[in-house]
C-alpha cells in the first residue's frame, strides 16, 4: 500500500483552489462589515469635548490652604489633582453652570440642577507642575466650548477668593504680632 502523499504538501496552487472553495467566507466580511459599521456609526449620539487650559500659581509658599491637611512643601499631582477636584466639583460651582447653560435635570418635583450630570460630564487633566485643563462634553459644541469656559473662570474666581482670604488672614495676624510688639515696646521705658 502507497501512503498518501498529495495531502502532505503545500502549494501555491492548492491555496487558490481552497480560497475558491471558500470564497464566500471571504467576500461575506468584506461585504457586509463596512456597510454595518458605517450604519453603527451613523446612529451613535453626536457628542463634543471642549477643554480650557489654566495656568495656576501654588499658594504662597510656606502656606497650606486653609482646612487643608496636605503640607504645601511636597505636593504632588494627586494632591494638586483633589485640590481641582474639590474646587470645581463642589456645589456652588456645579449649580452655577448647570442654572446658567440649563443643564437641568427634570424630576417629578420639578426641575433642579443636574450636579451629577454636570459632574460626569467634566474630564481634569494635570498638564504640569502649574497648569491644567478643564473639559467639558456635551452633544452640542457651543455650549461644551461655554461650559469649560465657565469652568475654568469659575476656577479662578474660587482660587482667587481663596487666596485673598488666606492674604486677608495673614494680614491679621501680622497686625496682632504688631499690636503686640507695640505694647511691649510701650511697657519697656
Amino acid at each position: 500500500m502507497k501512503p498518501n502523499t498529495a495531502g502532505n504538501t503545500f502549494s501555491p496552487l492548492s491555496l487558490l483552489r481552497t480560497l475558491k472553495r471558500r470564497r464566500f467566507w471571504l467576500l461575506v466580511p468584506v461585504v457586509l462589515l463596512p456597510p454595518a459599521a458605517w450604519f453603527y456609526a451613523q446612529r451613535l449620539p453626536q457628542r463634543f469635548r471642549a477643554s480650557a487650559l489654566v495656568g495656576s500659581e501654588p499658594f504662597l509658599p510656606g502656606q497650606a490652604p486653609p482646612g487643608s491637611l496636605v503640607d504645601p512643601n511636597t505636593v504632588n499631582a494627586q494632591d494638586e489633582l483633589r485640590a481641582i477636584r474639590e474646587t470645581l466639583f463642589s456645589a456652588p460651582v456645579l449649580d452655577t453652570v448647570a442654572h446658567e447653560f440649563g443643564l437641568q435635570a427634570k424630576s417629578a418635583s420639578g426641575s433642579k440642577p443636574a450636579a451629577g450630570d454636570v459632574k460626569s460630564n467634566i474630564q481634569i487633566q494635570v498638564e504640569g507642575p502649574y497648569a491644567f485643563t478643564v473639559g467639558f462634553e456635551n452633544g452640542n459644541p457651543e455650549v461644551a466650548a461655554k461650559v469649560a469656559n465657565r469652568l475654568a473662570g469659575l476656577f479662578v474666581e474660587q482660587t482667587s477668593s481663596l487666596r485673598g482670604e488666606i492674604v486677608q488672614q495673614q494680614d491679621v495676624s501680622l497686625e496682632r504680632v504688631d499690636d503686640e510688639l507695640g505694647l511691649r515696646a510701650e511697657r519697656c521705658p
